[in-house]
């Protein structure tokens, strides 16, 4: 994951920085290194991942959770309810992912377990009904039910 660059005496010549050796001054021998952040990336998908897609640690994750709205379409209540989540969760300081399309259910899941966020927080009319959410873990698929107002303490235990 990291990476060496020999610079050489390209530097240091043009600093003017040289040693002493032998009784005569020469220029210094020089090199640099340091860790490639896509190597990383790369590294931690190589080693994280399942048929589906990525399941990146939460650690390096671009994203806390995944929200996933589940047939919004003409529902006004489900769409302020998950607007108003996503809107605690970003003043909460936790980063998610806000997938509001009008897409069938299974695409949504299938992008969110692709995109390998730690956790995948569903709303549908059942959840909105009953006031809960549905926490799946991206990285053993278990599932949760979680009362609407504790999602923000859970993602900050």
């Amino acid at each position: 994951m990291g990476h060496i660059f020999e610079l050489g005496t390209k530097y240091s010549k043009s600093m003017g920085l040289s040693i002493q050796k032998d009784n005569k001054l020469q220029d210094v021998f020089m090199g640099c290194y340091g860790i490639g952040v896509s190597r990383i990336v790369a590294a931690a998908i190589e080693q994280n991942y399942d048929e589906d897609g990525i399941i990146f640690p939460e650690s390096i994750s671009p994203f806390k959770c995944y929200i996933v709205l589940i047939n919004q379409k003409n529902n006004t209540d489900l769409n302020q309810k998950a607007d108003n989540l996503y809107q605690k969760l970003k003043s909460n300081n936790i980063d998610v992912f806000f997938d509001d399309r009008n897409q069938n259910p299974g695409v949504k899941f299938r992008d969110a377990n692709l995109m390998g966020v730690p956790y995948q927080v569903v709303l549908g009319e059942k959840t909105l009904s009953d006031g809960t959410v549905e926490l799946i873990s991206r990285k053993d698929q278990k599932k949760e039910i979680l009362d609407f107002t504790k999602i923000i303490k859970r993602f900050k235990e």
